[in-house]
């Protein structure tokens, strides 16, 4: 069964209200009915076990027992990607959840799909959000990717610059640059910066580089561009636990 995720701590007696989207999900797809269980995640990333309570528009959760005291495990990770097909993109952020990846920026590169106004108009960053709503319930996580509207280039190389201690990356394509493995440091968090199909252009490369995103190759293959997203949230990911279980 779904985990489904509670946005506000229980009052004192352990009542929660559900998300309207939540409770429909509970009341059609699973036919809860007012006394049946079903579990959730609470704001301190617990889980528990609840209880429906209540009728009509007036349900509510109640909790009964907590079953973990284990918080949720996020990736320190901002993807800066290149706007690419929708269809792909929805793809990405789906996996992106998955992984507990920080944040997403789409980027207005030269070589991205932005042609089409509807490619990055409001509802589809909402559609994009709904996905990522949708993953947590069957992932068992209570946070989403932060999912920026489209930024230029310049505005993201600004911003992931905010932060000093995270370590920032751009990968290259069949590039004679250093591995992954060998650029991450001792870095804590990272900013990800991936070209849209056909890649960076040269003169946003060097933008890049004099933001101090380091140049990283993940292989010779040639990946296409939510895959090798995907590919870096996935290696951090596992070097990170690595070195926390080391440590």
């Amino acid at each position: 069964m779904p985990v489904f995720p509670v946005r506000h701590a229980p009052d004192a007696e352990g009542r929660f209200e559900i998300a309207p989207e939540d409770l429909r999900h509970l009341s059609r797809v699973l036919r809860l009915k007012p006394g049946d269980r079903f579990e959730v995640c609470l704001p301190d990333g617990s889980r528990a076990e609840a209880r429906l309570e209540g009728e009509g528009r007036r349900r509510v959760g109640r909790v009964l027992q907590r079953l973990s005291a284990q918080a949720e495990t996020r990736l320190p990770l901002w993807i800066g990607l290149g706007l690419i097909r929708f269809s792909r993109l929805e793809w990405l952020v789906e996996k992106a959840t998955e992984l507990g990846v920080e944040r997403l920026s789409p980027l207005l590169l030269s070589r991205g799909r932005f042609g089409k106004i509807e490619e990055i108009s409001e509802n589809k960053i909402n559609r994009l959000e709904k996905i990522a709503q949708e993953t947590l319930k069957q992932c068992e996580r209570i946070t989403s990717p932060r999912i920026d509207p489209p930024m230029d280039l310049r505005s993201f190389l600004k911003l992931s610059g905010e932060d000093a201690a995270r370590r920032k990356l751009l990968l290259e394509e069949r590039s004679r640059a250093a591995p992954l493995r060998e650029v991450l440091g001792n870095a804590r968090a990272w900013a990800v910066l991936v070209g849209p199909e056909g890649g960076l252009s040269p003169e946003e490369k060097s933008q890049a580089r004099e933001a101090g995103f380091t140049p990283v190759s993940l292989g010779a293959t040639v990946l296409r561009s939510e895959t090798a997203a995907l590919y870096a949230a996935a290696a951090l990911d596992f070097f990170r636990q690595a070195r926390e279980e080391g440590s």
